[in-house]
């Protein structure tokens, strides 16, 4: 019942006691404040309502199912305690540490932090040869078949190895694995007995992580005839940025790592050759043959391969570390953590679809398959060089991602990545990868159109965009401790490359964009341009306009173009 002095309160009085207490109110008069109160009783249980739903959403929890999607520091940042498991802890105990946990996660967004650690990046490499090679042997289904079970195979080795070493994968990029080995202490750690200082400093004992999961990938590709590869490795300080509108809906966030390691990985990863891996500060890579010298001492010394692989499948743990740095306050005793929903947002909208499609039951149309698909590079050169303690650049990457991923998704498209590399900050996004579209040249044309006159409206200075199409490999990758829905293939780096070659402010597409696209946009023929993994000099294309086919004549033997009512409006929106 609501309080004695609240307007609610004459409902539940017993009439007669009414008189008694206030004998001056007349009959009319209660009559007034009976019919207001009944009034407003719709309106407080409607308030009522919407503040405990909101409570809930706040307490709600992901699927488990769709944790693997996520980098762990994503899971760790957004901890949840599981309220349906038993506590050993009292309720005042309890409530502190839902309260800390709540203010560990951002509050608003854009947000960013600072942590310390060590970038890798494994690029592999021999897809192309590999799919050619299949495909003739086998013939194009079987070969398509054969040739997702060989990557799936070889990135789940590659990441149970990082995740062995206490890494994390925060994104497939392509052919490429991008994987953060944070700096921690942990009960392993030596100490001067007089001076209390470690005797190992964090930094080494996470460069020494870094190093033996390299040597371990690199031994086990050693053998392999199809695929090899090459990566970098430096150490430092890491930004981590939270972009997006908070939200539970997937797509609708990105979490994206910057810094100097990042910069100086992806020079060293330019720097190696097939089978090696530099690491900042030493002049010699390591090689395919120390890798296999690596693995034969492990196997003399009869250690377990899979240990921390399994403890780290479904592992959330909270980033406050005060929260469980006694007994009283372990993970057994809390009761365990998930993940709050609206970590959600920060899926892909490959992997999403994905997920949801398997739990509905229903035949999936994300399978493991070569597709045809294009795709939009977008290169944000004046977000290169970002300092967060500049609110405006910080704001402005956010609106860029927004906006984006908001024209990406009404041309039918999906948002494939946004991340900082050797390119500088990149939003990707495809087209034709979760579903069978009639002309995918034509949709990413028209959003990288929409993009460059979006990004001209944002004020940017520098930015570029390039614009490829063929046959990719679209499927779900990787070990259920971390996987993701990748595009990959010859035609995602050609994308990339248009975009370095594309004038300031510009968009290049290639000769099949324009093949498949010249009937609805005009274009403008470039320059010729040399890219890398093309021999010789060719012509890229400029999209200008659409064409307006109502001004086009038709003879009267031909139907009459008709374009459909629903296109129109999301072309024109």
């Amino acid at each position: 019942p609501p309080p004695e002095n609240s307007a609610s309160s004459s409902l539940y009085d017993n009439p007669s006691d009414v008189k008694n207490r206030e004998p001056r109110v007349t009959v009319r008069r209660q009559r007034q404040q009976r019919r207001k109160t009944m009034q407003d009783i719709p309106s407080i249980r409607q308030t009522v309502t919407s503040l405990g739903a909101q409570d809930d959403g706040m307490d709600e929890l992901m699927d488990r199912n769709a944790m693997r999607y996520l980098p762990k520091i994503l899971r760790d940042v957004y901890a949840q305690r599981e309220r349906r498991r038993d506590s050993l802890l009292g309720n005042a105990r309890l409530a502190s540490i839902d309260l800390r946990l709540r203010l560990q996660r951002p509050d608003h967004l854009p947000h960013y932090q600072d942590i310390r650690g060590s970038i890798l990046i494994l690029d592999l490499s021999g897809f192309t040869a590999l799919g050619e090679r299949l495909r003739s042997e086998l013939g194009s289904g079987d070969g398509a078949a054969e040739f997702a079970n060989r990557v799936n195979s070889t990135l789940s080795m590659m990441v149970k190895q990082v995740h062995r070493y206490w890494g994390d994968v925060l994104m497939f990029a392509g052919d490429a694995l991008i994987c953060l080995f944070e700096e921690k202490c942990d009960e392993d750690d030596v100490r001067d007995e007089s001076t209390g200082e470690l005797l190992i400093s964090v930094e080494d004992k996470t460069k020494k992580r870094v190093k033996e999961c390299c040597l371990s990938v690199l031994g086990k590709l050693a053998s392999d005839q199809e695929f090899s590869i090459h990566g970098g490795a430096a150490h430092g300080m890491i930004r981590c940025f939270f972009l997006g509108t908070l939200s539970k809906k997937p797509g609708s966030c990105a979490f994206v790592v910057s810094g100097h390691p990042l910069k100086q990985t992806g020079y060293l990863l330019n720097k190696a050759g097939q089978g090696e891996v530099y690491f900042d500060g030493e002049e010699l890579p390591i090689t395919e043959n120390e890798g296999i010298l690596f693995l034969a001492e492990i196997a003399s010394n009869d250690i377990d391969e899979d240990e921390g692989v399994t403890a780290a499948k479904n592992h959330v743990s909270p980033r406050d570390s005060v929260l469980l740095s006694d007994a009283e306050t372990s993970v057994d005793a809390v009761g365990g953590f998930g993940v709050n929903a609206y970590a959600r947002a920060f899926l892909g909208t490959l992997a999403a679809r994905r997920l949801d499609q398997g739990s509905q039951n229903a035949m999936s149309m994300l399978l493991n398959e070569l597709r045809p698909v294009a795709i939009v590079f977008v290169g944000l050169h004046d977000l290169d060089d970002i300092d967060p303690r500049d609110s405006s650049l910080l704001q402005l990457m956010n609106e860029a991602f927004k906006i984006l991923s908001r024209i990406t998704h009404s041309c039918n498209g999906a948002v494939r990545d946004m991340l900082f590399d050797d390119k500088g900050c990149v939003f990707i996004s495809v087209f034709g990868a979760h579903s069978h579209e009639v002309n995918p040249c034509f949709d990413a044309t028209v959003s990288a159109m929409r993009m460059e006159n979006a990004l001209k409206g944002l004020k940017l200075n520098r930015f570029s965009l390039g614009v490829s199409f063929g046959e990719c490999f679209c499927g779900e990758v990787g070990p259920e401790v971390r996987s993701d829905y990748v595009v990959m293939g010859p035609e995602v780096n050609m994308a990339a490359r248009l975009m370095s070659k594309a004038p300031n402010r510009g968009t290049l597409v290639s000769k099949r964009i324009f093949s498949r696209s010249n009937d609805f946009i005009h274009f403008e023929k470039s320059e010729k341009i040399q890219v890398k993994g093309k021999d010789g000099f060719f012509h890229a294309y400029i999209p200008r306009t659409r064409i307006d086919h109502q001004n086009v004549e038709i003879a009267a033997t031909q139907q009459p173009f008709v374009l459909m009512p629903s296109r129109q409006a999301a072309m024109n929106s």
